[in-house]
């Protein structure tokens, strides 16, 4: 298995230190590490945190269509970073044109970009098929909130050292 030493210098191509007087990467890292089941419960039961997993939940149910959906950035923002894909807010005709592809056609639109996170997230939302069932019902909301939770902790808790964030994701996906 990879340690964090291993995933920093992988994806940084050094230990990760990057100014003199600044703390390593992999420093930081063993730190985090080290408190990481503290630091989780310390994130997950903050109020911004809490708040926005509770305007999700409210705010799912009441979606009639994809506009709806765009146009209310709070539950967007939960669904995207729930994909790794919270930097794409701002780009709503891409997400739109995303959620309604046909997620059984090789060449819709979310089938046909290079990252395959858009794709995941089409067929999870899937609305051509299921309306907006996954967003509605408490186990896909939860399993949405999981990924939620888990990729909102991994961006902040690195602070300003996007490398942590990388590393973190890195492990998860390599084991």
């Amino acid at each position: 298995m990879l340690n964090g030493a291993s995933a920093l210098g992988i994806l940084t191509g050094s230990s990760g230190t990057s100014a003199p007087n600044a703390i390593s990467s992999l420093a930081l890292f063993k730190q985090i590490n080290k408190n990481e089941a503290k630091l989780r419960q310390t994130f997950f039961n903050r109020q911004d945190v809490q708040k926005d997993i509770e305007t999700f939940k409210t705010k799912a149910v009441g979606f009639e269509d994809i506009d709806d959906l765009v146009k209310d950035r709070k539950t967007l923002q939960v669904i995207l970073t729930a994909f790794d894909l919270g930097s794409e807010i701002n780009n709503p005709g891409k997400i739109k044109a995303i959620l309604k592809s046909d997620t059984n056609d090789v060449n819709s639109f979310a089938n046909r970009l290079n990252d395959t996170r858009f794709a995941e997230l089409a067929k999870f939302v899937d609305f051509s098929a299921r309306g907006f069932r996954n967003l509605t019902t408490a186990s896909s909301q939860q399993s949405l909130i999981d990924k939620y939770l888990q990729n909102r902790f991994e961006s902040d808790v690195g602070g300003a050292n996007s490398e942590i964030a990388k590393a973190f994701f890195f492990l998860r996906n390599i084991n």
